[in-house]
């Protein structure tokens, strides 16, 4: 199994117009993890809706490597931002920053692997509308409004 291919989505479809800030908009003022949001998109768009079973099995498989490790590291990283005063080096400070960033995206790859090899196998579903269902269901399990503006903003660069 190519445990590599819901990591090449995320990249591609983070890259779009308007995803990083509705995924940040998820994460800050919701408090989702992008990854399964992510994760909801991708089984859509290989044709798979997902069941509030399938998402709470994930949760339950990466919540605590996300809390421990990805939120961890990103909190170190945010307190690297704006750099620290004197006598602290900003350049050494930023520098930091950078390599817990490039530790923060390893995690989230790591944490995509182990989501991938639990993957519900490929659907013949519409991966539109798959998407559509998967972001309600996703939205339902976190407890966010499904209409919420960052999930229209989703779909309307997916597939």
């Amino acid at each position: 199994m190519n445990t590599q291919a819901f990591w090449a989505f995320s990249l591609e479809f983070y890259g779009r117009d308007g995803v990083a800030s509705a995924c940040m908009t998820l994460q800050d003022a919701c408090g989702a993890d992008v990854d399964v949001v992510l994760f909801a998109l991708w089984c859509a768009s290989r044709g798979t809706r997902l069941r509030v079973s399938n998402l709470d099995s994930i949760c339950a498989t990466v919540a605590s490597w996300h809390l421990r490790v990805v939120q961890s590291i990103r909190q170190a990283r945010g307190g690297l931002k704006p750099a620290p005063p004197a006598p602290f080096c900003a350049l050494a400070a930023e520098a930091l920053r950078q390599s817990l960033l490039a530790a923060e995206l390893e995690a989230e790859r790591l944490q995509h692997c182990a989501m991938e090899a639990l993957a519900p196998p490929p659907g013949v579903d519409d991966p539109v509308e798959a998407a559509v269902d998967n972001l309600a269901c996703f939205a339902r399990h976190a407890g966010i409004p499904p209409d919420a503006a960052p999930f229209a903003a989703l779909l309307k660069v997916f597939p």
